[in-house]
């Protein structure tokens, strides 16, 4: 009889171990999911930040180009109104001594 209730009481403790393992086992699992799930979070989090900064980079490029775009075409305009003056100064300037040698010649000749 004694014997009996001996192997109850080991059984019982074999099946006790067993449950508190299978527990154990599952609660390391939930933890490991987690830590998996976690980091995953934490990768696209920081490959969404990445993408955001290159594309706040990429804007402020092209703005600064079409800064320097617009700043070049004014600075050509520039150069070529002072080019279309400079012209126009020199094609008076020799048209007026022209006239004016013409005239002198004109009054050597009276």
């Amino acid at each position: 009889m004694c014997l009996i209730i001996i192997i109850i009481i080991i059984i019982i403790i074999i099946i006790i171990i067993i449950i508190i393992i299978i527990i154990i086992i599952i609660i390391i699992i939930i933890i490991i999911i987690i830590i998996i799930i976690i980091i995953i979070i934490i990768i696209i989090i920081i490959i969404i930040i990445i993408i955001i900064i290159i594309i706040i980079i990429m804007i402020i490029i092209i703005i600064i180009i079409i800064i320097k775009i617009k700043i070049i075409i004014i600075i050509i305009i520039i150069i070529i109104i002072i080019i279309i003056i400079i012209i126009i100064i020199i094609i008076s300037s020799s048209s007026s001594s022209s006239s004016s040698s013409s005239s002198s010649s004109k009054i050597v000749n009276y």
